[in-house]
């Protein structure tokens, strides 16, 4: 296994949109093999100090590999990288190691080790909005390995108990509507993903389709709503519909990318 560390000099006016660029290119690392990502600001303000980018590979040959793919070619082309003044990579070779996260602001919370055995996540049946965001968002950011299941408003809390697994979206269960703010936004905080600016873009347009309140605080939400109601009446399988309806979330959430990264 090897580690690749590597300082990078950001102009402060470029930094949300090389954050962006990072989160957004994150999933192709994943698919060539990349293991761990890790960025470092300087704690002092925005263009006080140098970033640093921590990757963590199986091997030099991976690593090696990924370097040379027309996907990392397509994100260097990006004038996001263009715009940083990268310093070279240096790489260690590793066999173990601890990360201390003593005195940081909140310690990520990650799903816990099951044996190997499937994560149950349990929510209302017939999903609109929050229920098909949040499953997204498990999926991709937090438990990539869930099994997401529906079952009628009054069995969620037990069926979860039974199962061992986690509810959502429904009152007294582990994750639900909190000081305001909707589950896709009770996730994003407990599992300490509001690093990710188009995450956050993205959290906006969920919060305001699944809040009735609020839906005027998003240009997006009313067609998002208008989805998820539509969403209903063309497909009758709830997983089915998670399964159709992901390549919303996955389009908005690129979308949202190029817009947080798009200049002032």
């Amino acid at each position: 296994m090897i580690v690749c560390w590597r300082t990078v000099a950001i102009p402060p006016h470029e930094r949300a949109r090389y954050l962006a660029w990072i989160a957004a290119g994150r999933p192709v690392r994943e698919a060539h093999g990349i293991l761990g990502e890790l960025v470092l600001e300087p704690i002092t303000g925005a263009g006080a100090g140098d970033t640093v980018v921590v990757t963590i590979w199986p091997s030099h040959d991976v690593f090696d590999a990924w370097i040379a793919t027309p996907e990392r070619d397509a994100l260097t082309a990006s004038d996001v990288h263009r715009s940083v003044d990268y310093r070279p990579i240096t790489r260690y070779e590793i066999t173990g190691g601890y990360l201390n996260l003593a005195g940081l602001r909140r310690p990520a919370r990650h799903v816990p080790d099951h044996g190997g055995q499937l994560m149950n996540w349990v929510t209302r049946a017939r999903p609109k909005t929050d229920r098909i965001a949040c499953p997204w968002l498990i999926r991709r950011f937090i438990d990539p390995d869930a099994e997401i299941t529906y079952v009628p408003t009054d069995e969620v809390l037990a069926t979860a108990e039974r199962e061992g697994g986690y509810s959502f979206d429904t009152g007294g269960a582990t994750y639900d509507h909190r000081d305001n703010k909707c589950t896709f936004e009770v996730l994003i905080e407990d599992y300490d993903l509001d690093g990710d600016p188009a995450l956050m873009r993205l959290a906006r347009i969920v919060h305001a389709a699944d809040i009735a309140s609020e839906i005027e605080t998003d240009p997006f939400a009313p067609a998002l709503l208008a989805l998820a109601f539509g969403g209903l009446d063309v497909e009758a399988d709830d997983h089915r519909l998670l399964e159709r309806a992901s390549f919303v979330y996955d389009a908005l959430y690129a979308w949202c990318a190029r817009e947080v990264g798009a200049p002032a």
